[in-house]
């Protein structure tokens, strides 16, 4: 549906039975956008324009779970180092070297990276081969894979307690841009928020410019329930906040409480969506901003 006013694009129902176990997710596949759902049995594929049915997939046998990202589909199974990615409308095999994750599907080769600043791009049913060891700052250890997009991946590296974020291009896995060391960022620390086209993140309690490393403080608690392309909304243990995608608090008419505000899921510049639950009802709510340009 719209953002702006709710109304339906397109819906597609799903068969009786069917029990949905990730997503809904939009993910680029064969550089299309699609809207991406895994159930017990399938992954289920739909032009995110029209809603049109793309594909359903079986899932393997063996399949444990699924992950679905803006970078791709893979499966997750008992064995830890094994995995299938969907590559060209099927599910091809991986072994994953020890220690790394799976990060994403770049063309036809799965991504994957250690907490020790190697990546590999690892080719279906081939041997792991070597890794590609990541230029980091000068005396600084390796920490963990922020995220990584279509175009850049990013990782911590640590220092004397403090914690500097470095971008590399995915093609050739050069160095991008490096952020400005952050005090009390030291170890590994989770991203909160990407932006839906990947142009912002918001790693702890900081917005990150994924263009330029660009970083800002948001405020000095932040819990991130909701992300869009050029707002933000965060739990600081009390109230919803709101932030632009240039980490600037915006202040609020009435600001909301976790107690009275439902699920934030993203927006538009000018509406943030919401979604209450009473009992097995669901409701998605879109909210405009005052014309003083503060959150009702």
């Amino acid at each position: 549906m719209r953002a702006a006013n709710g109304k339906p694009v397109w819906n597609a129902p799903l068969d009786a039975g069917v029990t949905v176990t990730t997503g809904p997710t939009l993910v680029t596949l064969s550089g299309e956008a699609r809207v991406v759902v895994a159930t017990q049995d399938d992954v289920l594929t739909w032009d995110a324009s029209s809603g049109k049915l793309r594909s359903k997939i079986a899932l393997p046998s063996d399949t444990n779970n699924v992950t679905t990202s803006a970078f791709g589909v893979w499966t997750n199974h008992d064995e830890q180092r094994q995995h299938r990615a969907l590559i060209d409308g099927a599910f091809q095999s991986f072994t994953l070297p020890k220690d790394s994750a799976p990060l994403g599907v770049l063309g036809k080769e799965l991504l994957a990276a250690d907490a020790k600043g190697q990546v590999w791009k690892l080719t279906a049913g081939k041997a792991t081969g070597k890794p590609t060891k990541l230029s980091g700052p000068k005396d600084h250890s390796a920490g963990a894979v922020i995220l990584a997009t279509k175009d850049l991946l990013i990782t911590g590296w640590n220092k004397n307690r403090k914690l500097t974020l470095r971008a590399y291009n995915l093609t050739d896995l050069k160095p991008k841009w490096t952020t400005k060391a952050q005090s009390g960022w030291q170890g590994f620390l989770p991203v909160t928020g990407v932006s839906p086209d990947r142009s912002w993140a918001i790693v702890a309690n900081r917005v990150v410019n994924l263009s330029n490393g660009t970083i800002r403080t948001i405020a000095s608690k932040w819990s991130t329930v909701g992300i869009s392309d050029t707002h933000a909304w965060g739990d600081d243990g009390g109230t919803i906040l709101t932030c632009t995608k240039n980490g600037q608090l915006l202040p609020a008419a009435q600001p909301p409480t976790k107690v009275n505000t439902a699920l934030v899921s993203g927006g538009t510049p000018e509406h943030v969506l919401v979604t209450a639950s009473v009992g097995s009802s669901s409701t998605l709510y879109s909210l405009p901003r005052s014309s003083e340009g503060k959150t009702r």
